[in-house]
């Protein structure tokens, strides 16, 4: 349901429905392991920036392990429901999740200590994740709004309404726009005016994740057609 590469592009690791975290070797499409199989679903699983851990987001919770071990060695807890999602900071020294209490919460990586939780969205928080440069976040949520966060204090900067509910939402890599999917729609938008720039018809329903390529000029999105579609965004 759910797969990532490391940053080195050597490895692979995906979470699925079943409870399994698993790790594959990306060249010859491998098993190298399983992670400790949860007795819930597991919603996602990213590697840090330096490669050395995999953090999973589950209707148990957020745990963090050992990639090369395999061994569980933390366990992040303060959400009262299911974890739709967890990701580094991309210099590795936070993390964001997002669950279904509503709430997103900051993490601080060396202690596992929670810094701050953020309310405000009035549903289920789909995902959260860092603007390239770490100073804010973006929340993408079933309460129809995508909401800009400031990462030091935890205050919301921004609240962008979409016409559904929202499954998830993404920086550019150069930090000035967003790409959300929704059940209905892709839609880019200018991340300081909150303004739609661009909507992208490829899929008419159920878009579960919209990403930018890393030169910003695409946008690979994924749906319940089954299918991955890549959009250009500088097409007119």
């Amino acid at each position: 349901n759910y797969a990532v590469f490391s940053p080195d592009g050597r490895l692979v690791v995906s979470a699925a429905d079943d409870g399994t975290i698993h790790v594959w070797n990306s060249e010859t499409g491998n098993q190298i392991r399983i992670l400790e199989e949860l007795d819930c679903a597991v919603h996602s699983a990213t590697f840090s920036p330096d490669g050395r851990h995999i953090i999973s987001a589950s209707d148990d919770g957020i745990q963090i392990w050992d990639a090369d071990s395999g061994n569980k060695i933390n366990i992040l807890e303060g959400h009262t429901d299911c974890v739709n999602s967890a990701v580094f900071s991309h210099d590795g020294r936070l993390i964001v999740s997002a669950s279904d209490d509503k709430t997103i919460r900051i993490w601080d990586t060396e202690t596992c200590k929670e810094l701050h939780k953020l309310n405000g969205h009035t549903d289920s928080v789909r995902s959260a994740t860092f603007s390239p440069d770490g100073r804010r976040i973006i929340s993408a949520s079933n309460d129809k709004t995508i909401r800009i966060w400031d990462t030091d204090t935890g205050k919301e900067i921004k609240i962008i309404m979409e016409e559904d509910s929202v499954n998830s939402a993404s920086f550019s890599p150069d930090g000035k726009f967003i790409a959300s999917a929704s059940d209905s729609s892709i839609l880019i938008w200018d991340a300081t005016t909150g303004m739609e720039t661009k909507r992208i018809d490829c899929c008419p329903m159920y878009n579960l994740s919209a990403n930018f390529s890393p030169d910003g000029r695409r946008i690979v999105s994924a749906s319940w057609d089954k299918k991955v579609h890549v959009s250009d965004v500088t097409a007119a």
